[in-house]
């Protein structure tokens, strides 16, 4: 479970912002633009204000991801495929034949979603389920032909939409966005079990 925690008011800094996890990482003094949150009514244990999540850099995480997860659905709409199923497809020919549990980890899905998500594209023909010489127990998924010409088929939009979206943004800011992006990443990655 994580924190994000502005620093309180009175601080000295007002144009940085202490994040806190509460698994016991800490990064201070990530220098933001605009991002430090309006006071809200309640405060957390310890006086600390929460993160006003409209304005907080992780609202504006979560806000692009839906948006873009949106408009990939929407790209994806002629070609019958939902936005799981294509990524699928993607990390199938990304990283090649690979088992369930590391095309959930890829995709950040449980094992429960997976099965029914290879299900769904085993019985359109978009990939098939291997039984691996060395252990009969266990399956290699790997695209099929025809998967790989339903990918062929999606990649052009996807591409050309991802192009002209950030063809729109300066170079030096896409930059930026994506060694904070990263940062973001990196600080907020789940503690391993």
């Amino acid at each position: 479970m994580f924190a994000f925690y502005a620093r309180p008011p009175h601080s000295k800094t007002s144009d940085s912002v202490t994040f806190i996890i509460l698994m016991g990482k800490e990064v201070t003094n990530v220098e933001t633009t605009g991002l430090v949150p309006k006071t809200l009514s309640h405060k957390l244990a310890g006086g600390a204000e929460p993160f006003d999540w409209a304005e907080s850099l992780p609202g504006q995480i979560l806000y692009a991801a839906r948006t873009v997860n949106a408009r990939l659905a929407e790209l994806l709409v002629p070609h019958d495929l939902s936005v799981s199923e294509a990524r699928s497809l993607i990390a199938l020919v990304r990283d090649g034949p690979m088992n369930q549990q590391s095309l959930a980890a890829s995709l950040g899905v449980t094992k429960g979603n997976i099965v029914q998500l290879i299900d769904r594209l085993s019985e359109r023909g978009l990939v098939e389920r291997v039984k691996r010489a060395d252990d009969r127990r266990e399956n290699t998924l790997a695209i099929t032909p025809k998967g790989r010409t339903q990918f062929d088929k999606i990649m052009p939009d996807v591409d050309r939409w991802f192009r002209e979206a950030m063809s729109t943004i300066p170079a030096d800011v896409r930059r930026s966005c994506a060694e904070t992006l990263h940062l973001v990443a990196t600080v907020m990655k789940p503690a391993p079990h």
